[in-house]
């Protein structure tokens, strides 16, 4: 147990810092009302209350004063065990501040509130205002996983990922001593990928890989980590304006070399408005193209399923376009397979993830 824990109320209330806090956590209690003081009824039985502190028993020291903890093989009488989480940040946005105003007073009415006024972190991400949009980004958070990992003063890289050879699950690379850490680090590279769409495909092949990774996919999040590296400044730009929505479809036919699976690519650039106009769908598959709009195809193409020509529906009535776009302009190639740094670096700027060097604050 720590030393900087207190073992009981005695010890914490002999201590300055933990007396405060003590007595801003009774505050806090009442003024939420938790309970009401009554008389006990006859046939009542009042029960005792006590601080609770870390309990004994999750921490003990073994040879060598190594410290141990329990791992739980399972729930005590076969018991299901429920892990929660209650956060108490919230984002209050719309583009009417009176409206936002209202909103806020009527939950002050129910909730004590500290308002924060113009967002900039939250969970995590900064918030950069620019006259253009908003500049969401999580350098905090990526340095802190460089320095988890020991990466601080690694070499940068201009892409997250190799394009040859490819990750797979049984090689000749030996097993990774420390799978936990494996796992940690590419559970904090998914939430990274809220701001940085661009690590999309690379993180979901490293999360391939958590029940036994080896030496070859922690080399590969390196590679990942010495990218952000040099990329700590790039976040995500959600910009001013009318929305449109506009859909890149890729799919990398069979480029899983172990089951023949395929990898499928669609972005978005823009949801939460209805749109004004029919959607476009930019596809680099001629052929795909001339199905989506000629019917005359159905005979050669009976092996596809009826829910997969709900696109040729959408677009003989009008409510989608699908055009070609050439391969070297398809963006969501960068969601589905490794690429050249000219084509990283172009594509990850489609993706709206740019530099806070490319605005003036």
């Amino acid at each position: 147990m720590s030393e900087d824990v207190p073992v009981d109320i005695h010890v914490a209330m002999s201590n300055a810092s933990w007396k405060a806090a003590v007595h801003n956590e009774l505050q806090a209690l009442i003024h939420n009302s938790t309970w009401s003081l009554c008389p006990l009824l006859d046939n009542r039985r009042a029960i005792g209350y006590k601080w609770l502190f870390k309990p004994p028993g999750f921490e003990v020291v073994g040879p060598n004063d190594q410290q141990l903890v329990c791992k739980l093989n399972k729930a005590l009488y076969e018991s299901s065990l429920l892990l929660m989480a209650y956060v108490d940040d919230i984002i209050i946005t719309g583009s009417s501040t009176n409206e936002i105003d209202t909103v806020v007073q009527q939950i002050h009415l129910q909730f004590a509130l500290k308002d924060m006024a113009q967002l900039h972190f939250f969970l995590g991400i900064s918030v950069h205002h620019t006259p253009q949009g908003l500049l969401l980004s999580q350098k905090k958070y990526i340095t802190d996983i460089l320095h988890k990992t020991g990466m601080s003063g690694a070499s940068a890289t201009s892409t997250p990922m190799v394009s040859t050879p490819k990750l797979l699950a049984s090689n000749d690379s030996p097993p990774f001593a420390d799978s936990p850490l494996y796992r940690s680090i590419v559970g904090m590279l998914q939430y990274v990928c809220i701001t940085r769409p661009d690590l999309s495909f690379c993180v979901n092949k490293l999360s391939q890989y958590m029940n036994a990774p080896s030496e070859a996919h922690w080399k590969a999040i390196k590679r990942v980590l010495r990218y952000l590296l040099g990329t700590l400044d790039h976040g995500l730009f959600l910009s001013k304006g009318q929305f449109e929505l506009v859909d890149y479809s890729d799919t990398d036919w069979a480029s899983s070399v172990e089951d023949r699976r395929s990898t499928t690519g669609c972005l978005l650039d823009e949801l939460g408005m209805p749109p004004c106009q029919s959607p476009v769908v930019w596809c680099d598959n001629t052929s795909t193209v001339s199905m989506a709009a000629n019917p005359t195809h159905h005979a050669r193409v009976k092996h596809v399923e009826i829910d997969h020509h709900f696109v040729r529906e959408k677009v003989l009535d009008g409510t989608l376009l699908v055009n070609f776009v050439p391969s070297n302009k398809q963006v969501a190639d960068v969601l589905t397979k490794p690429i050249t740094p000219k084509q990283f670096a172009t594509f990850r700027r489609a993706l709206c993830v740019l530099s806070s060097t490319d605005f003036f604050f």
